[in-house]
Order: structure tokens, then C-alpha cells, then sequence
């Protein structure tokens, strides 16, 4: 393997162990976004790592399936959004219709020009409200699940474990810059990693330098 694409799977095993992390702490990603990331790393040790834990993380990201409410609020959130693009769409066309001229105001009534803005703004504040409210109750529904998921977290996290080990060897081997390889984390207890600072309730981490 090349040092270019040594560097390229450095890149890969942070964004690994971000994923993992988060599944592992109960805040799944998209699945689909890590097989894309994948693809073309078939037969490596990166994919094999993945493979460890894929069944694991698939159901994960598929229990909220069983829960009526998640589905409830999913589907609430789906009509919120397309709200959000029905009322984008019509602001842009009402805003073409004024600015061309198309539509004469009288005297005073230039605010009205303001009313596809004022929509669009409120649509996309309900949506914010809408899709937080969503968050939540993922969230809560994992959090009551977080014993009868213990075994599959717990190898997310060892095979997490493996990924870091696997990054900090690479940066030290081919003395690469740590902090050029970044990755958040929720978890805090893991080893060869350096925590930079807090993001909410994640932390920006690396893995420990060479000295």
C-alpha cells in the first residue's frame, strides 16, 4: 500500500471511529453513509472490522422501526419537510412574480414583498421545532433500551478500540500530524486517544501523539 492511500485509509479509520463510537454510545448515523464510505476497501482490514460489528449496527439503526411513536413523529417530520420545500418553492416564484414586476403593489404596500420570507421563515422554524422533537424521542427510546443492547454496543466498541489502535499506529509509523486526522467522540474511556475539546456532548479527539 502506497503512502497516499495509507493516508486516504487514515482518513477512512476517523470516520470509522466516529460511526462506531456513535452506535456504540446509542447515536446512530445513517448506515447507508458508511457502506458508501466503504466501498473500494473491500478485502482490508478496514473492511473486515466493519464486518465485525455490521449486523450489530444494522440493528441498531433499525430498532426505532418498533416503536409506533418514533414511527409517528418520522412520518410528522416527512410532511414538515415537505411543508419546508412547498413553502421554499412558492416563496421563490412569489419573489420573482414582485421583483419582475409582474404584480403591481399601490402606494405603502411594498412590505407585502416581505410575505414570502416571513413563510418561508416560519415554515423552516416549525420544521427546526419538528425535527428536535423527533431527536428527542429517538433518543429516550434508546436510552430505555440501553441494557438489552449491552452485548451488541459492547463489541462496537471493541472493534472501535481496534480502529483507534490501528490509526494511531499508521500516524506514528508514517509521521503524520495527529490533528490532521480528527474524529468526535462520545465515549472518553478509550485508549491511544487524545481529547482536544468539547462539542456538545461529544468531544473532538485524536489519537495520541508519538512523544
Amino acid at each position: 500500500m502506497d503512502r497516499e492511500t495509507r493516508i486516504d485509509r487514515c482518513s477512512l479509520l476517523a470516520k470509522m471511529v466516529a460511526w462506531l463510537d456513535g452506535y456504540a454510545s446509542l447515536y446512530p448515523t445513517d448506515v447507508a453513509v458508511i457502506e458508501r464510505k466503504l466501498k473500494g476497501w473491500s478485502g482490508t482490514d478496514v473492511d473486515a472490522a466493519w464486518k465485525q460489528v455490521k449486523d450489530d449496527v444494522y440493528a441498531i439503526s433499525q430498532m426505532p422501526t418498533k416503536s409506533a411513536e418514533v414511527q409517528k413523529a418520522f412520518k410528522r417530520l416527512s410532511m414538515v419537510r415537505y411543508l419546508l420545500l412547498a413553502a421554499a418553492a412558492s416563496s421563490i416564484v412569489l419573489m420573482f412574480v414582485f421583483t419582475e414586476g409582474y404584480l403591481a403593489f399601490a402606494e405603502g404596500e411594498q412590505y407585502l414583498l416581505l410575505a414570502p420570507i416571513m413563510v418561508s421563515y416560519g415554515t423552516f422554524s416549525f420544521y427546526t421545532f419538528t425535527r428536535r422533537s423527533v431527536n428527542k424521542k429517538v433518543t429516550e427510546f434508546y436510552d430505555g433500551r440501553r441494557g438489552e443492547l449491552s452485548d451488541r454496543r459492547r463489541r462496537i466498541r471493541r472493534v472501535t478500540q481496534t480502529l483507534i489502535d490501528k490509526l494511531y499506529a499508521d500516524v506514528r509509523s508514517m509521521h503524520l500530524e495527529p490533528d490532521k486526522f480528527r474524529f468526535e467522540l462520545f465515549g472518553t474511556d478509550y485508549k491511544n486517544v487524545t481529547l482536544v475539546r468539547r462539542k456538545g456532548p461529544k468531544n473532538v479527539a485524536t489519537v495520541a501523539s508519538a512523544g
